[in-house]
């Protein structure tokens, strides 16, 4: 939004009044109805781009929702089975592993 808000001021006001515009948007009255109306309409360019971005990540998140919902999910217990079952298959295939190589040496 400041890169906005610069651009659009750049030659119209000083790095000085810039930077006290920065702090205090308010300062801005100060100098007069030029620099005022070039402010609030970078102002409204800003924060229509910032919505504009934001309903763009809105939609990416709706979708993305809609991709991984289930109409079914497993309950806790199944989780909870299946991952003790990988879990004991990991170890099962680790003393697997560990006796073939200690019949290979």
């Amino acid at each position: 939004m400041n890169n906005n808000i610069e651009t659009f001021l750049k030659g119209v006001v000083t790095d000085e009044v810039l930077g006290k515009i920065f702090i205090s948007p308010f300062s801005i009255l100060d100098y007069g109805i030029i620099p005022a109306i070039l402010f609030r309409s970078s102002y409204i360019k800003a924060f229509s781009q910032d919505m504009r971005v934001s309903m763009y990540i809105a939609i990416v998140g709706f979708v993305s929702s809609l991709c991984i919902y289930q109409r079914n999910p497993p309950t806790v217990e199944e989780r909870s089975e299946l991952l003790a079952k990988a879990v004991q298959e990991y170890k099962d295939e680790l003393v697997t592993r560990g006796q073939a190589t200690s019949e290979n040496a």
